[in-house]
């Protein structure tokens, strides 16, 4: 049981994924959540633009959850991982993606959730989008889809 000042139940995905990553991925060190406004990014990370903003860095993006076909109470959680790079040779994105593949495709992450009961989670590699250069964001990307099985 947990004390007044620490949270209970189970922990957020985004926050098992993102420590997940920030521990075993090697191509990509620093990893960031989704922003919406450029202007308040780049001040929150402390860059004049978020163009600025050191690379490599990836962003994980959690997507629709879609109905699973077979259980009522079952749904898929989609999630999006953004690998982001200098401009130029795409072969740092290629690397990143072959990494991130092998780190998450049909691997379990068990994590212990604030309760002290393990979480377990299966995520599947859907695909990816094509080559993207972001001219604001002065980066080469490529979006890579996974998804996880939940439960209501």
């Amino acid at each position: 049981m947990a004390n007044n000042n620490e949270p209970e139940g189970k922990r957020p995905f985004r926050g098992v994924l993102y420590n997940f990553l920030n521990n075993e991925c090697t191509t990509i060190e620093r990893w960031h959540q989704p922003f919406f406004d450029w202007a308040d990014a780049a001040d929150l990370l402390g860059v004049p633009t978020i163009g600025e903003l050191p690379k490599p860095y990836g962003v994980i993006l959690m997507d629709d959850e879609e109905q699973s076909g077979s259980l009522n109470i079952g749904y898929f959680q989609g999630i999006e991982i953004w690998p982001y790079f200098e401009p130029g040779n795409y072969l740092p994105v290629d690397k990143a993606q072959s990494e991130l593949v092998r780190l998450l495709n049909r691997k379990l992450i068990t994590v212990n959730d604030y309760d002290g009961n393990p979480q377990v989670y299966k995520l599947e590699y859907l695909g990816s989008g094509r080559d993207y250069h972001d001219t604001e964001l002065r980066a080469i990307t490529r979006r890579l889809e996974f998804r996880t099985p939940r439960v209501r």
